[in-house]
């Protein structure tokens, strides 16, 4: 009970009193208490009382300004969240699937997606944008695109891998950053596995060969890596001994395709009971393109002559679009045209085999094509006429006449236009790089011999296993 309570409580006691002695007093007196003014004194004086109290009551009362009461302001410093890493934090405890396919013959952005099964919108809008879309448009069969996504169907990551060789295979990848994607190129080493594939010739080379299950890109490569009239593999006799090494480019786990014959060892018994060995191994660099040679840096394979005439006048160069100077019609020029005398000779840039040798007035005019291999082609258009026995299937030397230089087909004037084809596709004779040079020298020749040693220990451990009845393969990987 408060201290005012308990005053009022006091108070209506002491009024009670008062009134009960103020009666008594009255009667002893013999006054009557029914008088006016009687009962006007004594309200006067309990009145009188009353506020005595009441002020001494609220005098004793306790004040609140007595009350011990503090108040204190404190001021905390607290961190502000970075939602993005919240939002990565909670990315990465999601569990992401990966998808991946090799693109195939005309492929577009759309089939693309549909194949991996994507239809986030976010990316869908982002590859409206041709700064991001364009290394997916112009997508090439055989090409690795994957993709990483949410378990709600968002996508977290696209990429392409491009790039034939090993040193220069490079991913371009879409990152989705928040809301928005943000499009980068990076490296992409490849991963480069060796495969050592082991023969003994029963019969004939030809079935020795077969027997060997090579892929069709390798088995090609080991055709034409001699050049033509010095492949021995031909004249190998029964109880010879065929060894190859090929590689396999992975991206990570991820095959990518059968890439090069590395080395060949051919093993073959003589007369007097012992054995004759002959190594070539596959070699390139800044300043060599890819050839095969011994291991003392001789070429066996293919060398070629950078222009095909003793005249070098260019009178048109390759080019993705140009007028043609008679037609007018906008379209590629897909060789070089050497300005030359009629009848002035033209030579056969490497050893090969004559494929085509025919008359096209509508363009060419007569023309020759050579196969030399390992998916070089070159042509020889509007001659004046062919060399004297030329027909399809003939062999013919580096060097060897094959025609003159002439006008037919649709030209302006007497020249030569020439082509070199690469695996079905035009490239610019003058920068194509093609092996010309028969002898590894200086530098060249103690980088190859570096980088062959390994090939050459895997080969030794082939001679070390007793010489199969039939084929046998085995798998190594080889630091780079």
């Amino acid at each position: 009970m408060t201290a005012p309570s308990l005053v009022a409580r006091q108070l209506r006691a002491i009024g009670k009193a008062f009134l009960a002695w103020q009666r008594t007093r009255t009667q002893r007196r013999a006054l009557a208490w029914d008088s006016p003014r009687v009962r006007l004194a004594a309200s006067l004086t309990l009145s009188a009382i009353v506020a005595a109290g009441v002020g001494l009551g609220f005098y004793l009362a306790p004040r609140a300004g007595h009350i011990g009461v503090q108040t204190r302001l404190t001021t905390v410093d607290l961190p502000t969240p970075n939602l993005d890493a919240l939002r990565t934090q909670v990315e990465a405890s999601q569990t992401l699937r990966t998808s991946s396919l090799f693109a195939t013959n005309h492929e577009t952005v759309a089939s693309l997606l549909a194949r991996l099964s994507i239809t986030d919108p976010l990316l869908l809008g982002a590859l409206k944008s041709p700064s991001l879309a364009t290394p997916f448009s112009l997508v090439a069969p055989g090409q690795l695109v994957s993709a990483t996504t949410y378990p709600d169907g968002r996508v977290k990551t696209l990429s392409i891998l491009v790039g034939k060789r090993q040193g220069d295979a490079k991913r371009y990848t879409l990152t989705r950053e928040g809301d928005a994607f943000t499009g980068a190129w990076a490296p992409a080493p490849l991963r480069k596995e060796m495969v050592r594939a082991q023969v003994q010739v029963k019969t004939s080379s030809e079935r020795a060969i077969r027997a060997l299950h090579l892929p069709k890109t390798i088995a090609h490569e080991l055709d034409w890596c001699w050049a033509p009239n010095a492949n021995p593999l031909p004249k190998l006799k029964p109880g010879a001994d065929i060894q190859v090494i090929y590689s396999k480019a992975y991206d990570g786990d991820t095959f990518i395709r059968n890439a090069h014959l590395e080395a060949v060892r051919l093993t073959t018994p003589t007369k007097t009971g012992g054995v004759t060995t002959t190594d070539i191994y596959r070699y390139e660099d800044a300043d060599h393109p890819p050839a095969y040679y011994t291991a003392d840096g001789k070429a066996v394979s293919q060398t070629f002559i950078k222009v095909p005439l003793a005249i070098t006048d260019i009178s048109s160069d390759f080019e993705i679009l140009r007028r043609h100077p008679v037609t007018g019609v906008l379209r590629p020029h897909q060789g070089t045209d050497y300005r030359a005398p009629q009848g002035t000779h033209i030579h056969a840039a490497a050893d090969g085999v004559i494929t085509r040798r025919q008359y096209n007035p509508g363009g060419y005019g007569n023309y020759i094509i050579l196969d030399h291999g390992n998916g070089v082609e070159t042509l020889y258009a509007h001659m004046r006429h062919f060399a004297k026995g030329m027909r399809v299937g003939l062999h013919v030397k580096q060097g060897d006449v094959i025609g003159m230089v002439g006008r037919t087909g649709i030209a302006t004037g007497p020249h030569l236009h020439y082509e070199i084809h690469m695996n079905e596709v035009p490239v610019n004779p003058r920068t194509i790089r093609l092996p010309e040079s028969a002898q590894l020298t200086g530098f060249a020749l103690a980088h190859f011999k570096r980088t062959m040693a390994p090939l050459r220990d895997l080969l030794d451990e082939g001679e070390h296993d007793a010489t199969p009845p039939t084929s046998k393969e085995s798998n190594h990987v080889l630091k780079n």
